[in-house]
């Protein structure tokens, strides 16, 4: 989602939080984009911000479960980038990464409607204020 948000947000807040948030990203640290969207009391984002992780956890359990991955045999630090993480927390499973990938990308596809709503309201909004500024001036 930062990687979407930095490169086609509308409105410049989410343009520059997005490309201040890239980097932290990589390595799961979430935080810029929690606080700075803000996701917290953000009825535009609060769906999917609990749809995502369930979505995910899902897909993770079914991959184990069914076999197509093996199972976790080791923790690893958090801010591993992603796909690492799970090949190395699986045991060298590459399957494990693919899988690790998809999730984000399933997640990105739950996210996308409603940060492009949010987005248009809050590109609407600047707009507004821009407008308001040229008339008193």
């Amino acid at each position: 989602m930062t990687f979407f948000i930095a490169f086609f947000a509308k409105s410049s807040q989410l343009k520059i939080l997005g490309r201040a948030s890239v980097v932290p990203a990589i390595f799961n640290i979430n935080e810029p984009v929690i606080f700075g969207m803000p996701i917290v009391y953000n009825p535009y984002l609060a769906l999917p911000f609990f749809l995502a992780p369930m979505a995910c956890g899902t897909l993770g359990y079914l991959a184990i479960n069914t076999g197509f991955i093996h199972p976790i045999i080791a923790l690893i630090p958090w801010p591993s980038p992603m796909g690492l993480g799970a090949f190395i927390s699986t045991g060298g499973d590459f399957k494990a990464a693919i899988v690790a990938i998809f999730s984000a990308i399933l997640a990105l596809l739950i996210y996308i409607p409603f940060v492009k709503l949010y987005d248009n309201k809050l590109y609407k909004d600047e707009q507004g204020k821009s407008e308001s500024q040229i008339q008193t001036a």
